[in-house]
């Protein structure tokens, strides 16, 4: 929601969340007394780019103190502006003179859907108010749905904390096609985070996220997901990982290890509010039988990994380099963390590594950081990526290191495919939590490679992460 994005006509400021359900830094919606104030969001976040799209949905969580009572609030208004245009140059200063209007309304006690039309409003349609959206101490979402053109007419919905509060459409001569969405508070202080823009299809119906198995089972080779497909322990090893199936159609499942203590163990809200598999650094470690989808032929990989490491893994020897597999088959493929903490370091700092058994590339210095949730890429280049900057090591959406122009993966094998650990045998560990792996056969192209960190950005609440001009930063990618 950075500031630059905005029209700028409201004058509200970000503090400290105070409510202790939103997050970090928080927008101080306000609005005089008997008065509505206003803005809206005219370029994407962190660009000077204009927003095209015209279907869509704006998205918000809002939520107020426990600490103060609900009559601090008792005539307030909160609401979302959709498709908002022909801004003014006359008080109030270039306010959108055209536009529709979602709101919940505690003056009027009813949820609202408003037209607006060369400043004159107009209500479409209203309900009651539900009797949870201004609990004091809860987190709250509020969403309003906008699609349609001149020819099928407007649909609307306001929704609160995800059920419908009032919907109406506008099939009228002065429905509004497109504009700009934004904010509205009345009447009090209301305190706003992650405001969002969600892309319909071009025909007004409603797109279905983007996974990873939209690009299909022949190029995702595996997909471990640790909210999906998890079999854990009874008694003593209620938290113990024993199972965890592949969603990528291919049945690479997560075999058994010799011994229940090598199993990594569950976290359930561990980012997001989804689980991740915690790696214990000692002797934890997955692994899944070999198959003719894990071996890569001639045609390049790409792989990525959501984690959040504790250190950088295991003493390679009596070396100053420590090292923490995160997926590897033998030598076909190995990615890995890799620190280098000699004053004079022969190999990468806080970085990544791969190996194919003849190529040992390494990330830039600093690539990875310890402690925080990160997405780590690395795509090879001897099959269609022939672009330097299109393969090579990321990191949230960054490239962190090119490679040389053959670089793939090694010849195919038969050993197991594991993460955690240099083999079924091995002696590096990785210490920390994975929440999800992806590998795919093949090189993907740039626009696959954003879509798919679109997807674990929004997926994880990532999106700080992503460079201001991935185009994936505030819309999530659909299908």
């Amino acid at each position: 929601m950075a500031r630059d994005n905005w029209k700028g006509t409201s004058g509200w400021k970000t503090i400290s969340d105070p409510t202790g359900v939103l997050t970090g830094f928080v927008l101080v919606g306000t609005g005089g007394r008997d008065s509505f104030s206003e803005d809206t969001m005219i370029t994407k976040e962190g660009t000077a780019t204009g927003i095209t799209i015209t279907n869509y949905s704006a998205y918000l969580n809002y939520a107020f103190p426990s600490f103060l009572g609900s009559e601090t609030f008792s005539s307030g208004s909160v609401g979302l502006v959709a498709r908002a245009s022909n801004y003014s140059s006359t008080a109030p200063l270039t306010t959108a003179q055209d536009c529709y209007i979602a709101r919940l309304n505690q003056g009027t006690g009813l949820s609202e859907i408003i037209r607006r039309i060369s400043g004159t409003e107009v209500i479409l349609a209203s309900a009651g108010i539900p009797s949870s959206a201004f609990t004091f101490g809860g987190l709250h979402t509020l969403e309003f749905k906008c699609t349609g053109d001149a020819s099928t007419g407007i649909i609307m919905d306001l929704l609160v904390d995800g059920a419908s509060a009032v919907n109406v459409g506008d099939s009228s001569s002065n429905k509004l096609t497109t504009g700009d969405a934004g904010i509205q508070v009345g009447n009090g202080t209301t305190y706003i985070d992650n405001f969002t823009m969600f892309e319909y299809s071009s025909s007004g119906s409603a797109t279905a996220d983007w996974t990873p198995l939209t690009l299909t089972a022949s190029v995702v080779s595996l997909w471990l997901n640790a909210s999906v497909g998890i079999s854990l322990g009874t008694g003593g090893l209620s938290s113990t990982i024993l199972g965890w199936n592949d969603q990528s159609g291919n049945s690479n499942n997560i075999i058994a290890n010799p011994a229940t203590n090598q199993h990594p163990t569950i976290v359930p809200n561990a980012v997001n509010a989804l689980a991740a598999a915690e790696f214990d650094g000692d002797n934890d470690f997955v692994q899944a039988a070999d198959s003719a989808t894990l071996d890569m032929g001639v045609g390049g990989l790409s792989i990525f990994v959501i984690y959040n490491a504790d250190d950088f893994g295991s003493q390679v020897g009596a070396s100053t380099i420590y090292e923490a597999p995160m997926i590897e088959k033998g030598l076909s493929y190995q990615y890995m963390l890799s620190n280098d903490t000699a004053g004079t370091p022969t190999k990468v700092t806080s970085g990544y590594e791969y190996n194919n058994n003849s190529d040992f590339p390494q990330s830039t210095n600093s690539a990875a950081n310890l402690g925080t949730w990160q997405i780590a890429e690395f795509i090879t280049r001897g099959g269609s990526s022939a672009l330097a900057t299109q393969s090579g090591f990321f990191a949230n959406g960054t490239q962190q290191g090119q490679i040389g122009a053959t670089v793939k993966n090694g010849a195919d094998n038969a050993d197991n495919l594991v993460i955690g650990q240099d083999g079924s045998g091995g002696t590096l560990r990785f210490d920390g939590k994975i929440a999800e792996v992806v590998v795919c056969k093949g090189e993907l192209s740039e626009a696959n490679r954003q879509k798919m960190e679109g997807y674990f950005a929004w997926r994880y609440g990532l999106t700080g992460l992503l460079p201001a001009d991935h185009p994936y930063k505030t819309l999530k990618p659909t299908v």
